[in-house]
């Protein structure tokens, strides 16, 4: 009967403990590698994300100085065109009386549908004279000749009848743009085959202070 033998292990404990270590400390190293390598990612992504955040903040401030640029322009242009408007509200004030785009659409208000115009001419004085320092006798008798009306709108056109040319009158009339009208004349023509009427009126134009 046989008797099996315990093997003997010659390694000596000093040798295995060695092992050990060594295993622990490149099980360390390892990890500790890789929590490097992570940190290097990480800090790597930080600083893509802080450069792309750098670059996003030059554009806004480059957008911000252009923007202020531009509100600095605009300021410019409304005072400009603030002064442009007291400019035109003096020069009608020394015109006086209402601005011809006023009066010209009041005019198509007034005309009735079956008239058209011709010619328009409107004559107006300023309201402040020249300060030339010579004024000639001639320009001195028109002004004193002029003292008795602001202004004149002449009319010419053509009205299917002198009804038209009535109505046109009675709405001047009624208007607070103009004075009286004055018929000058009216008289018979034919305008594309059509018989109408070629009329001429005139009305003062008042100032207003």
């Amino acid at each position: 009967m046989s008797k099996t033998m315990k093997e003997i292990d010659f390694i000596p404990d000093w040798y295995c403990a060695s092992c050990r270590r060594k295993r622990d400390l490149m099980v360390r190293g390892t990890l500790l590698g890789i929590f490097a390598l992570a940190l290097l990612i990480v800090s790597a992504g930080r600083y893509a994300q802080a450069a792309v955040a750098r670059e996003n903040v030059a554009r806004l401030q480059t957008s911000f100085d252009s923007q202020a640029q531009m509100i600095q322009t605009l300021t410019e242009l409304e005072l400009r065109l603030d002064e442009l408007r007291a400019k035109r509200q003096l020069l009608a004030d020394v015109a006086g009386g209402a601005p011809v785009h006023g009066m010209v659409a009041e005019l198509s208000h007034l005309m009735p549908q079956a008239m058209a115009l011709t010619q328009l001419h409107i004559a107006r004085e300023r309201r402040v004279p020249d300060s030339g320092p010579r004024e000639s006798k001639a320009s001195e008798d028109a002004k004193v000749a002029h003292e008795d009306g602001d202004g004149e709108l002449m009319v010419m056109g053509w009205a299917a009848s002198d009804v038209n040319v009535g109505s046109l009158m009675t709405n001047i009339a009624r208007s607070p743009v103009f004075g009286d009208p004055e018929l000058r004349y009216s008289k018979p023509m034919v305008v594309n085959g059509r018989a109408a009427r070629e009329f001429r009126l005139t009305s003062p134009l008042p100032q207003f202070e």
